[in-house]
């Protein structure tokens, strides 16, 4: 499996062929010696089966507002979640860094946890069986103990750019920084900016020698200006700071501030309630929906309360425009990874292929009911909380034509181009409900500003109704994991 450049992972069995591991003095080498250690003292203690999931972040940020000021700060935290079975009991214990704590005395205290801890009738602790994955009660099972990452084979840290990208002097951030603040002073002002670099350390495991773990570094810039109703936010994000576009943030900041000057100066025409009204989603509206499709299409999601869909496999459930793939090895996303938060390997999903259903996001609970292999959509954002299936990079296949043919198809309708409220599927019947700022378009010609306008469809009716994507599909700042190309849509309500 080929990782993106900006991965590389970590692990404890190599065979004589694989690369070796990287330093133990470095902090991910450290952090998952200290994991491997605590499951080691839960092994001598006695418990049947145990599973651990780290994460190590340090951050580096600089932060400059309008009136010149300017601060940096940095820092590291670190969240280990242990979960131990004894005798069909269960018992999790939450804990910083591992090595701050007596290994020894964690696992006494899981093993007293579990011991009091109440079982649940007719259940057991995970089991192995036949070297399947298997679910007790909706507890992942262990296979074999083994977390593969490769074709077969237990990885370990492979050397990579996550960790040894050299430090970038404050300097040379602070530069493209002031420059996006001082462009374009007319309209709303510039309240501040930031740069935050980030390096992520995770670490799954489920014995001391079948561990595995994966640094990722992301880089992003938060812009804050004026606007309606509050202070409007941008933003980028790359792996590698000479990768963040700032040329595409300055033009972003130009169409939000041409759209404020004219919602502020111009003669407006108030849309009201309209019925439907065709429909123009530019790339920052369109991420949010195509989010929300990607945990639309997560296996518990359908077999609680789509069950229909389920009969669709292969069937169009939407307009042949929208191909849909759930990408977690994109070089470059932010929520890129080699394995989930179960330990399943991540591979691309495809969802839907020219409107037709191919498949679902599936953790392994969801799998097992399916009866198909897990794609490795566990999310666990929240160690405090449990394991639940979700989208990484989630992208919505480009068409061939621009933002300005799809303006002259739409004709007489809305171009949508920023969020006041971001979209989300609501209520039983599933609505995609929207707030937006945009453009009313008559003759494929920008006419005058509306907005706030609030605009909502059924969501398969949604899908049925796409009739064109662009060639201008940008990763969103906000819709986190979002890949996605203006969408026309042929018909949305209004109000």
């Amino acid at each position: 499996m080929n990782l993106p450049a900006h991965l590389t992972t970590t692990g404890s069995s190599y065979p004589a062929d694989s690369p070796s591991p990287a330093d133990s003095s470095s902090p991910a080498g450290r952090y998952l010696d200290d994991c491997r250690a605590l499951l080691d003292a839960v092994a001598r203690a006695g418990i049947e089966v145990a599973d651990l999931h780290g994460v190590r972040e340090s951050l580096d940020a600089l932060t400059v507002s309008a009136d010149g000021g300017r601060a940096e700060r940095a820092g590291v935290t670190v969240t280990t979640r242990l979960r131990v079975w004894l005798d069909g009991r269960q018992a999790t214990v939450l804990l910083a860094d591992p090595a701050a704590a007596d290994p020894e005395e964690t696992a006494a205290l899981a093993r007293a946890l579990a011991r009091r801890a109440t079982a649940a009738p007719g259940t057991a602790s995970p089991a192995v069986v036949d070297g399947a994955p298997t679910v007790t009660d909706g507890v992942p099972a262990v296979t074999d103990g083994v977390t593969t990452v490769t074709d077969g084979v237990t990885t370990g840290l492979l050397p990579g750019p996550a960790g040894t990208e050299a430090p970038l002097p404050a300097q040379d951030r602070l530069a493209p920084l002031v420059r996006t603040l001082a462009a374009r002073r007319s309209g709303p002002a510039a309240l501040g900016t930031e740069h935050v670099r980030t390096h992520r350390c995770t670490v799954i495991a489920r014995t001391p020698e079948r561990a595995v773990g994966f640094e990722h570094v992301q880089h992003h810039v938060w812009h804050w200006r004026e606007g309606l109703g509050g202070h409007r936010l941008d933003g980028l994000t790359a792996p590698a700071f000479a990768d963040l576009d700032f040329a595409r943030l300055d033009d972003r900041t130009d169409e939000f501030l041409a759209l404020h000057t004219a919602l502020h100066t111009a003669v407006r025409e108030p849309l009201g309630r309209q019925g439907r009204i065709r429909v123009l989603l530019r790339p920052e509206v369109a991420a949010h929906l195509v989010r929300s499709l990607g945990f639309l299409l997560c296996a518990g999601n359908v077999l609680s309360g789509m069950r229909p869909l389920l009969e669709r496999i292969g069937r169009r459930i939407a307009a042949p425009a929208v191909t849909l793939v759930d990408d977690p090895l994109l070089p470059g996303g932010s929520e890129s990874a080699p394995v989930d938060a179960e330990g399943t390997p991540t591979a691309r999903a495809l969802l839907l292929e020219e409107g037709r259903l191919r498949g679902f996001l599936t953790n392994r609970a969801g799998a097992a009911a399916l009866g198909v292999t897990p794609t490795g959509a566990a999310r666990c954002p929240n160690l405090a909380r449990r394991t639940l299936e979700g989208p990484s990079n989630i992208l919505l296949a480009e068409g061939t034509v621009s933002p300005a043919e799809l303006r002259d198809q739409l004709d007489d309708g809305l171009e949508a181009v920023a969020v006041t409220q971001p979209g989300r599927i609501r209520g039983r019947r599933g609505t995609f409900v929207t707030e937006v700022l945009g453009w009313r378009i008559r003759g494929g010609r920008r006419v005058h500003p509306v907005g706030p306008v609030r605009l909502s469809l059924g969501i398969f009716e949604l899908l049925r109704s796409v009739e064109a994507t662009g060639n201008d599909a940008v990763a969103s700042y906000l819709a986190t994991g979002a890949r996605t190309p203006s969408v026309l849509v042929g018909g949305m309500e209004v109000g």
